[in-house]
């Protein structure tokens, strides 16, 4: 069934057809590619090649334009994460060189008591384990930096001068220091109060352990 006076158009009609601008939304600024037009160029997935239409083009501009903002997003992303070790060791270079904690500071009156006591074994800055209730069930422990000062009549285990043992002639807790090798045990309290504080001494451990114990005693050499 047909149409009175309608017939197929020819190549002639397509040829002499007006041109129709391609309708749609605008694309949005940030696919634009605008800061990508360097890589506009042929062969390119946002390039009119021959044989396709304009609404093809845009569409592979648009995709084209999207894949490039994700790799500079995961370029980004990777110089972020992998500075990030890098930062992190050179500020812990840095703090190593100057950043150390200090504990060995005295007030000036404390000094000069000790001094006139007669200091014979000094050690700043150590890293002891403190162990709280030792051989327990509910024995706990840390790591505490402190410094340690033991003269012929006071043992003082100290923060810049605040005492977290301190051992005298006059003393009447329970105190003792075991050697082991080259770490002494430092034992303050009894029951729940028990506290163990464990150190290796920069040099000599016997000599600090029997100078230590010559206090505890009461006694000097």
């Amino acid at each position: 069934m047909g149409f009175r006076g309608w017939r197929a158009p020819d190549q002639r009609d397509r040829e002499q057809a007006p041109e129709i601008a391609p309708t749609g939304p605008p694309v949005p600024a940030w696919l634009s590619g605008a800061d990508d037009s360097a890589d506009a160029g042929a062969g390119c997935p946002g390039t009119s090649r021959p044989g396709h239409s304009p609404a093809y083009a845009r569409t592979q501009l648009r995709l084209s334009n999207r894949r490039r903002g994700f790799e500079r997003i995961l370029r980004r992303m990777a110089r972020s994460v992998g500075s990030g070790p890098l930062v992190a060791a050179a500020l812990a270079l840095a703090c190593g060189a100057g950043c150390r904690r200090r504990t060995g500071e005295l007030p000036d009156a404390r000094a000069a008591q000790l001094a006139a006591e007669g200091i014979v074994r000094r050690a700043d800055d150590l890293t002891f384990r403190r162990t709280h209730r030792p051989g327990t069930a509910r024995s706990t422990w840390d790591k505490k930096l402190a410094s340690l000062v033991v003269t012929r009549q006071t043992v003082l285990l100290h923060v810049n001068g605040k005492p977290l043992v301190e051992i005298t002639p006059r003393s009447t807790g329970h105190y003792d220091v075991h050697r082991d090798h080259d770490r002494l045990q430092l034992h303050a309290g009894s029951g729940a109060s028990a506290t163990s504080w464990s150190f290796r001494p920069p040099d000599d451990a016997e000599g600090w352990a029997k100078d230590i114990r010559a206090v505890i005693r009461g006694g000097a050499n």
